[in-house]
């Protein structure tokens, strides 16, 4: 049987899970028959396994637990995409505590439904966590891509509702992320980056806010936290915070010259930019 297009397996698990020996494991409600999550589910498809981009498989986990994994990852530019959804991290304080609200998919489920009715055709996936992630403040879920660069794009089916010009909720929160290059970048190179940076689209919402040469250069960005979710667990980006608010400090303008220390370097573009 011949097939065109691209297969999306979905893995949807609502249950018990515990942390252990570090990793998680789904269980019974009294704790046992445990099922070591990495081993017997992510490593079947993570980018060590015999899946390959030939076979045009992405796949979606969902794990709607007390206690959910997120494993950091190496950079793959595989085509394909693993991603998992999770009610909470095990960072957060409520992750070993019994859901005394609407669950994880829930809430995944009333989102679909609202923006099935109000006319959307598709959604990504990390733009939906974005979202939970803002109105859910108490149990914020949590989002990463194992596998790939981007993240799954769905198409909502068709109904009887009333056709209409959707358009999605802008980003509420964004995330101030740092990006750690080895090599160091010249000035007419900054400058090039800086402009290219300008040029993308708007709903890209990328900003360079400043560029730093210390060992290697570390460039400062701001992006909306579907942005950032997609480079959750890669070990040359870091988390500075999330904020609400835009950059509080006015530009200034290009500096006339750079120290010479090079200890910053601005990325004002040769031309002025729109808002994003």
């Amino acid at each position: 049987m011949t097939t065109t297009g691209r297969t999306i397996i979905l893995i949807h698990y609502a249950g018990h899970g515990v942390n252990w020996n570090e990793n998680l494991h789904f269980c019974n409600a009294t704790g046992k028959k445990l099922l070591n999550v990495k081993r017997d589910m992510l490593d079947i498809v993570d980018s060590k396994s015999s899946i390959t981009d030939s076979h045009n498989v992405d796949v979606m986990f969902l794990f709607d637990s007390c206690y959910s994994y997120l494993a950091a990852r190496e950079y793959t530019g595989h085509n394909r995409v693993v991603e998992v959804l999770a009610a909470v991290d095990e960072s957060s304080r409520l992750a070993y505590v019994p859901g005394l609200r609407a669950s994880f998919t829930g809430k995944l489920y009333a989102e679909l439904i609202k923006r099935k009715q109000s006319g959307a055709k598709n959604v990504e996936l990390a733009e939906l966590i974005a979202h939970l992630h803002e109105s859910s403040p108490v149990k914020k879920p949590a989002h990463r891509i194992l596998v790939g660069v981007n993240s799954l794009r769905l198409s909502i089916p068709e109904g009887n509702e009333a056709s209409s010009a959707y358009r999605p909720p802008g980003p509420a929160t964004h995330a101030v992320f740092s990006f750690r290059l080895a090599k160091s970048l010249s000035t007419d190179e900054v400058k090039a980056f800086s402009d290219w940076i300008w040029r993308l689209p708007k709903n890209i919402g990328l900003t360079l806010e400043s560029v730093y040469e210390t060992q290697s250069m570390c460039l400062i960005f701001r992006a909306p936290w579907a942005f950032w979710c997609k480079l959750i667990g890669l070990n040359f980006v870091q988390l500075i915070c999330e904020t609400k608010s835009p950059n509080l400090l006015p530009s200034t303008g290009t500096p006339s010259a750079l120290g010479s220390k090079k200890e910053n370097v601005h990325p004002s573009p040769s031309h002025t930019p729109g808002k994003s």
